[in-house]
């Protein structure tokens, strides 16, 4: 009998996450809220995982995704790299730029992120 699918815990989940977040540079607390969000989509029946790996891998074959910039564009603000940003990176910045800036007048944007699906898990993941 073969077996396509493998059972994991959350907890597990989060414990590789985090693990393949440092493993490619990130520190351990925007990797663990990376991990946080990513358990958040699977609890919502979404799989992140191929988006997860794609991020990852992407990030350890350009380590400049992970710089990003700040600009203000009239009352909003624009997150951008020069190559394009991580996912790992970007969700936890726009959900702490988020959380400072509730007037209702701005917005948060980013610009070529590779897995926009992870930022929006991250925002959401954060909003509750």
């Amino acid at each position: 009998m073969t077996c396509d699918s493998l059972a994991v815990s959350l907890n597990e989940i989060g414990f590789f996450v985090t693990r393949g977040a440092v493993g490619v540079g990130a520190p351990f607390g925007i990797a663990e809220d990376f991990a946080d969000a990513i358990k958040w989509a699977t609890r919502l029946g979404i799989d992140p995982m191929p988006a997860t790996l794609s991020s990852l891998n992407l990030l350890d074959c350009q380590p400049a995704r992970s710089r990003i910039a700040v600009a203000e564009e009239g009352t909003d603000l624009m997150f951008y790299g020069q190559d394009g940003l991580s996912a790992l990176f970007a969700g936890p910045a726009l959900a702490d730029f988020g959380q400072l800036r509730r007037d209702g007048k701005s917005a948060l944007k980013a610009r070529n992120v590779d897995n926009p699906l992870l930022v929006a898990a991250v925002l959401a993941s954060t909003a509750l």
